[in-house]
Formats: C-alpha cells, sequence, structure tokens
C-alpha cells in the first residue's frame, strides 16, 4: 500500500491553522504579562502605601507623623533648624537644668 503525498490544499490548511494557534499563544502571553506587569505595579504601590502610614502611626518610630510634627513646630517656636530641636530633650533639658 502506498501512502499518498499531502495535497497543497491540506498544507495551505495546516499552515493556516499553525499560523492562528501561533498567533493565539502570543496574543495571550501578551496580555497576561501586561496584565501582571499592571498588577504588579499596583501591589508595589500599595506596599509603598502601608509602609508609609505603617511608618507614619507607629508610637515607637522617630518617623511617626505627630513626633516630626511636634518636633517641626517646636523647632519653628525655637528658632532652631530643622531637626535640631526635639520635645524629649527640652522637656530633659527643663527638668534637668544643672546638666
Amino acid at each position: 500500500m502506498k501512502i499518498a503525498p499531502p495535497s497543497a490544499d491540506l498544507l495551505i490548511k495546516l499552515a493556516l491553522g499553525a499560523l492562528l494557534v501561533g498567533g493565539a499563544v502570543w496574543a495571550i502571553k501578551r496580555a497576561t504579562t501586561a496584565a501582571s506587569d499592571a498588577a504588579g505595579q499596583v501591589l508595589d504601590a500599595a506596599s509603598t502605601a502601608v509602609d508609609t502610614i505603617a511608618t507614619g502611626v507607629n508610637p515607637t518610630s522617630t518617623e511617626n507623623w505627630a513626633y516630626r510634627g511636634v518636633n517641626a513646630v517646636g523647632g519653628a517656636v525655637a528658632g532652631q533648624p530643622s531637626g535640631s530641636w526635639s520635645l524629649g530633650t527640652w522637656i530633659y533639658d527643663i527638668t534637668h537644668p544643672g546638666q
């Protein structure tokens, strides 16, 4: 029994089918890459926001909003440059005048 050679019509249909499948795979890959990039950017922004808020409300941090606000206002009232005045140091100085 002889096997007949494939017809040109069959080869064209196979090539078009392969092209469609390859194009679909490429489109899906590109869409998922774009979606994952967007999701990664959203997660990065959310992580940054959570870190900023957590630091801002952490009562033990010297970077919390209340600590920085009080020291900024106190430094402005005392006429000292930013970062050189703190409420804790001021209270210590008042309660320990001889030192």
